[in-house]
């Protein structure tokens, strides 16, 4: 077949010839004699031997639609020179007949396809031969006219799951051309009908690279959201160094390996388009949505890439590259696309053809560090585990001056203490840009290891860079003193979670983290009083999911960089509402109360009010009993290690028991205590809070300013019965000694002509009238 086209849109007896000849000939593999064969109604001239290589599956070819006549074996005489071959011919049509495969032969123009019987052949039984004209033979892939959407071609990958891959000239190739989306396949052949096409240059693939270029990181996080849409339970991200053809030094290579349930041909198809149907928003556990994530993210980290792909019955290869693209005028995208049949994969001849998959192939050789062997042995490494997955590799990465914009760690175990050390980071370490921050000390802007610790809202996936594996961390579940707010901003429920962090507390950072689709989009958003002081909200983290919120049924407003929301009402809504909400966070938790307790380092430390640990082998979080950290634990942790000492088959718990709700309404000043009386108590006037000195036997100390701690069965709707408690809990404290003072402000009524007496007091006001 090589060389032709075979026109597939023809009718079944268009171009048959009318001439009609009595044959007799020998039908031969690679010029050993099968059989003796004779044809009684001949459409066409054949030579005298009909002489064959390949089986085919029967499957890649419209059999049912062609005309056909029949091939009898010639029995030869007994004087004849020939010898007896029925047995041969009974092995020969048995075999097709079991395996389901076809015979393709060319022969002056026509192709000869001889089909697997029916029902199992006798010795004297004929096979059918089916017959079709061919076309002149195709254009080079380079001077085809182009389209917007690119196809691409099949790649090489090993038989048998073999670790000895299959070489090149085995494997067959795919032209590097661009294919025409579906629907559009015989558009462009008709140029008569006036009709006109774009087409895409590849400096576009510049352009996609733009979208990501104030972040490395956002390009990198589009294909973490490839592998977590796959339902990948396990992502490897490094960098190696590698020799490229042609050159004398090595070269990085960033290697993103996970083990989702891989692609097909039309899905990594789609992939490689440039934008395509928008996604189901609908889906909350799905990130992909705009169609150009891969693109734009692989194209901001190198400027070249190859995907290699295995699914349950196929495997692909494809290749973006600014590098194979340079001489171009229109934009090549090469796929190559295997398929399994009875348990060997075979170049899938449904989807391309035999020379397209070669020439796609040797794109891939020409342009990249790998060979046929290589590409091989890597799908042998996909096909371990469960058999399905995707390896990324990206190559000639983006610069910094004359070094690489990305640093990372040496994989050589012997170069570090402890395997957590490896990273990968941005070498400018720049900080983001955001609205009144001041502090320089945010990780997760240039380590891509702080970033994926808290890029999922509930991670599930086991990451390791450089082979150390990643902390990830669910936020929300990670504060101290949290408290949980729901409301109502534009219709629709949304809820916020509020807490402290000692770690961003000794960074000088707060601020809030927004969710989409459980994926983080914006980072240490600043509202209410942050916005204004930097002290104000220090130490704070917010976390919430505005997926509801942020979508409706015209699509989503998040931008199609995932690190931003589109300025609309909904999202000015929801800055509003955060602001009421944090301000009466901080106006009840930090304002009245001292809440920081700091050693003898300066630094603040306070506990989460519960610490969890994930399984390594069935991914559920674990709730950890108080006094065990998770630091105290090994790398690799299971369900029956100790503390917990269970199974993977006993369900995840819970986080909602532990959060303190708050149920109390916003408004300038904290409310006024409840009046146990008929009389209404006027308001607190914050500015004339009285001081409570508490008077103390105890030494004082760096640490010890008063530190209330939540407690989970109090709810406070009272400013001054919260105080009541803490003073209470203080003062049960106290002991003889030394003297020392605390100072509380306690919120007072001013005197009225209608205050109670002294029996129908406030608890608060009954301990101070003692006081005195």
């Amino acid at each position: 077949m090589s060389g032709v086209n075979l026109d597939l849109n023809s009718l079944p007896d268009e171009g048959r010839p009318t001439d009609v000849y009595e044959y007799v000939g020998l039908l031969s593999k690679d010029g050993i004699m099968v059989s003796p064969v004779a044809v009684k109604n001949l459409p066409m001239r054949l030579p005298s031997n009909l002489n064959f290589s390949d089986f085919k599956p029967a499957a890649y070819y419209p059999l049912d639609n062609l005309p056909a006549f029949e091939l009898h074996p010639q029995n030869p005489s007994p004087n004849a020179s020939i010898p007896d071959r029925r047995q041969e011919w009974l092995k020969f049509t048995s075999y097709l007949h079991t395996r389901d495969k076809v015979i393709p032969i060319i022969v002056d123009g026509w192709e000869l396809l001889i089909k697997p019987p029916k029902v199992p052949p006798g010795e004297k039984s004929p096979v059918r031969v089916c017959y079709r004209r061919l076309q002149n033979v195709r254009a080079p892939a380079h001077q085809m006219p182009p389209t917007p959407s690119p196809r691409v071609a099949p790649a090489p990958q090993p038989v048998n799951g073999s670790a000895h891959p299959k070489p090149a000239a085995e494997i067959g190739r795919s032209s590097a051309e661009v294919l025409d989306p579906p629907g559009t396949e015989n558009l462009r052949d008709k140029p008569k009908e006036g009709r006109s096409f774009g087409q895409m240059h590849p400096s576009y693939l510049q352009t996609l690279a733009q979208l990501h270029a104030s972040w490395q990181f956002g390009g990198l996080a589009e294909l973490v959201d490839n592998a977590r849409d796959a339902q990948a339970t396990r992502l490897n991200i490094s960098i190696t160094m590698v020799k490229m053809k042609g050159k004398s030094d090595l070269m990085p290579l960033l290697r993103i390996e996970d083990n989702g349930r891989g692609m097909n041909h039309d899905e990594i198809v789609r992939m490689l388009q440039f934008g395509h149907k928008m996604a189901n928003h609908k889906d909350h556990d799905h990130i992909g949505y705009f169609g150009v994530g891969f693109k734009s993210g692989s194209m901001r980290l190198g400027r070249d890439v190859i995907i290699l792909t295995q699914s349950k019955d196929s495997r692909s290869i494809g290749f973006l590259s600014t590098s194979y693209n340079a001489d171009k005028e229109i934009l090549e995208v090469p796929i190559v696309t295997y398929r399994k049949v009875h348990g060997i994969m075979e170049m899938d001849l449904s989807v391309q053809t035999e020379e397209q998959g070669l020439a796609c192939l040797q794109a891939v050789k020409t342009f990249s560090p790998f060979n046929e062997f290589e590409i091989g042995s890597f799908f042998d490494k996909i096909g371990e585990g469960k058999g399905n997955g995707t390896y990324i590799f990206i190559y000639n990465l983006d610069r910094w001056g004359k070094e690489y914009a990305l640093q990372w760690d040496d994989e050589d175990p012997t170069k570090y203490h402890t395997r957590r050390d490896r990273d990968i980071t941005i070498r400018s370490k720049r900080v983001r840009a955001r609205p009144s921050q001041t502090s320089k000390e945010i990780p997760l802007d240039y380590s891509l290891r702080s970033y994926l610790e808290v890029l999922f809202l509930d991670p599930r996936m086991i990451i390791r860079i450089q082979g150390s594996k990643v902390k990830t961390t669910r936020l929300a579940q990670s504060l101290n003193k949290t408290y949980r707010r729901r409301g109502n901003v534009c219709g629709k429920l949304i809820e916020l979670t509020l807490g402290r962090s000692s770690v961003e507390y000794n960074r000088g950072n707060c601020g809030i983290f927004l969710y989409w689709h459980g994926r983080l989009i914006e980072a240490y958003k600043r509202v209410g009083g942050m916005v204004h002081s930097a002290d104000v909200g220090r130490g704070v983290i917010g976390v919430i999911d505005v997926t509801t919120l942020m979508e409706d049924d015209h699509g989503t407003k998040v931008l199609n960089t995932k690190q931003s929301f589109e300025d609309c009402e909904e999202y000015a809504m929801l800055e509003k509402w955060l602001g009421d909400i944090f301000n009466d966070y901080w106006y009840r938790y930090f304002d009245n109360l001292e809440v920081v307790s700091e050693t003898n380092d300066g630094q603040a430390h306070f506990e989460p009010d519960r610490e969890w640990v994930q399984c390594d082998k069935c991914r559920k979080w674990r709730k950890l009993p108080g006094g065990v950290h998770t630091s105290d634990l090994p790398e690799e942790w299971f369900c029956y290690m100790k503390p917990y000492s269970k199974t993977c088959s006993e369900p995840e718990e819970q986080a909602e028991d532990d959060i303190v709700t708050v149920g109390v309404k916003r408004t300038n000043v904290p409310k006024p205590p409840i009046n146990r009386t008929s009389v209404p108590s006027p308001p607190i006037n914050r500015t004339s809070l009285p001081t409570l000195v508490v008077e103390s036997t105890s030494v004082p100390t760096p640490s010890s300013q008063i530190t209330p701690k939540s407690e989970p069965d109090v709810e406070c709707d009272d400013l001054s019965i919260l105080i009541g408690t803490v003073f209470k809990r203080q003062a049960r404290k106290s002991a003889v000694g030394g003297t020392a003072t605390t100072q509380v402000p306690v919120a007072r009524a001013p005197e009225s002509p209608s205050s109670p007496k002294q029996g129908n007091m406030s608890p608060i006001r009954k301990r101070l009238r003692k006081r005195k």
